[in-house]
């Protein structure tokens, strides 16, 4: 994402991206009920904007 530049009326605007991920998996023992899946989520987004810029982090990685 950083390497794209993306030109805006005549100007040329540089993109960054955080991202946090959570995903269910129909054979996890345990299912998450949707709230609970998007709390796992917004964690791992915060736990990315700590590391900076273009990143990306998936719940499951995350110590809890």
């Amino acid at each position: 994402v950083a390497a794209a530049v993306v030109d805006s009326k005549g100007k040329s605007l540089q993109v960054t991206a955080i991202v946090g991920i959570a995903t269910l998996s129909a054979t996890s023992p345990s299912p998450q009920d949707g709230p609970s899946l998007v709390a796992e989520a917004d964690r791992a987004l915060y736990a990315a904007k700590d590391r900076g810029r273009n990143c990306v982090v998936h719940a499951a990685r995350l110590v809890r």
